[in-house]
Parts: C-alpha cells; structure tokens; sequence
C-alpha cells in the first residue's frame, strides 16, 4: 500500500511512468525472495502502472535528422574526439543502439571485398555474433549490417583503414570510453550546437536513421525491419512519417 501511494503521488506531480518504474525493481533487486516478476509479487502495483499506461501511453523519441547527426559528428571530430564523432554518424546510418555500438569487438567488423558480389563488397557489422553469447533484445544472433549504400562509401572506407589495423585484435573492444563518456560529449556538442529544442539523445541517431532512410525512398518498411533487427512490422510503422522529419528540421 505505501508503494502504491508513493506511486500515485509521483503520477500527481507529473513525473514520468520511466523513472518511477525503477522504485519496484530496486526493491525486486533488494529483496530477492520477493517473487520473479513485478506482477507476480507486487500485483497492485502492476496494476497501478498498467493504469498508468493507458493514462499516459509512452511516447516514442523523436527522430533527429541526417543533418544534424552530422553536424554533432563533425564537432566532435573538429574537438577532438575522432572516434567518438566516428560512432555518432555510424549509430545513425546502421541504427545500432548506443549499446550494441560501444561494446563492440574488434572481430564484429568485417571487410569488404571489392572482388566480391552483392553484399560481400560491403563492410559489414556482425552484431550480437554468437561467440558473445548475448543474443538481440528479439532474440536474433549474428545480425550482419552492411554499409551498402553510396552515402556510406567514404564511412565503410574509415571502418576498413580501423579494421585493417586491428585484424589481429580478436575480442578487444573497438572503443576505449564508455557509454557515459560518449553521452556526455554527445550532450555537450548539441548543446554547443544549439539543437538542444530536438531533444537530441543517443537513441535518436537510431529513430533518425531509420525515419530519414525511409523518407528519402532508400530503404522500404521490410528492409528497415530487418537492418534495425524490429520485431514486427508494428514497431516500424513510426518511421513511416517523414512529416515529423520535417518538424523537427523546422525547429532549427
């Protein structure tokens, strides 16, 4: 009953359903014994939170355009951080999570061969491979994701001069900072940049990608799917807005 209280006071004030939701799995980490599942142990308050749903239905983030995801890139890259401004444009045109991207392993890149056919001349990510036992949040492995188009070209030439030089490295990171360093210098750069009204985040480049390939007719709503590892054909239907591109471009 307390916890429920707590609950509805936070919906009172206005805090978001994201932040409060941590209160009950901190106490499911705290208090092991407790039961498996918030359902399970906490009915009431799972109740309270699938009340809070209906309420207040989550929103997605925003997409941030090609434009800007670029210009926060060339920043970085302009302050200094090379591989960071590298990673930024690589989230965005691959739709990797900020996750997927900093954990990455030297052996996850794969070079392109220009003798090849098809996709095999294209550098290619190999995400969530099966040595790393750790499979996509839809449960997929080894997940290949090419950079295939023309834009990508001079992108898939840096990954392959890095991946070249590191060939030998095997299961050593990519990178050497973290997903809170790689934040932070995001954060920062827009803020210099003065898109902080996009509501830029890391998880945006993600959105942005994939709305802006949409948008620009190069990818349809199956090979977004694919390339962005979705589980269903629901959870792309979003990026088919290109209006809110658009939006966002005019907030600039």
């Amino acid at each position: 009953p307390v916890l429920v209280d707590f609950l509805e006071t936070m919906y009172d004030l206005g805090r978001s359903k994201g932040h409060c939701c941590r209160v009950p799995h901190a106490l499911r980490w705290a208090e092991p014994g407790l039961g498996p599942s918030v359902r399970s142990c906490l009915p009431r308050t799972h109740a309270l939170l699938a009340g809070w749903d209906k309420l207040e239905p989550g929103s997605s983030r925003p997409p941030l355009p090609r434009v800007v995801a670029v210009a926060i890139a060339t920043k970085l890259c302009q302050d200094g951080f090379g591989m960071e401004g590298l990673a930024v444009l690589t989230m965005f045109h691959t739709y990797m999570r900020p996750s997927e991207m900093v954990d990455l392993r030297c052996f996850q890149l794969v070079r392109g061969d220009p003798k090849g056919e098809g996709h095999l001349q294209d550098f290619t990510f190999v995400l969530h491979a099966h040595e790393l036992g750790t499979p996509s949040k839809t449960g997929l492995r080894d997940c290949c994701i090419p950079l295939d188009l023309e834009e990508h070209r001079w992108i898939a030439a840096l990954w392959d001069l890095y991946a070249r030089f590191t060939v030998h490295a095997g299961s050593a990171r990519v990178f050497s900072f973290s997903y809170k360093h790689l934040l932070t210098v995001f954060k920062e750069t827009a803020a210099e940049l003065g898109v902080q009204s996009l509501e830029p985040t890391l998880h945006c480049l993600r959105h942005g990608g994939a709305s802006w390939d949409f948008a620009t007719k190069v990818r349809d709503l199956d090979g977004i799917q694919k390339r962005g590892m979705w589980k269903s054909p629901s959870s792309v239907a979003r990026y088919a807005k290109p209006g809110r591109i658009g939006m966002q471009l005019s907030k600039i």
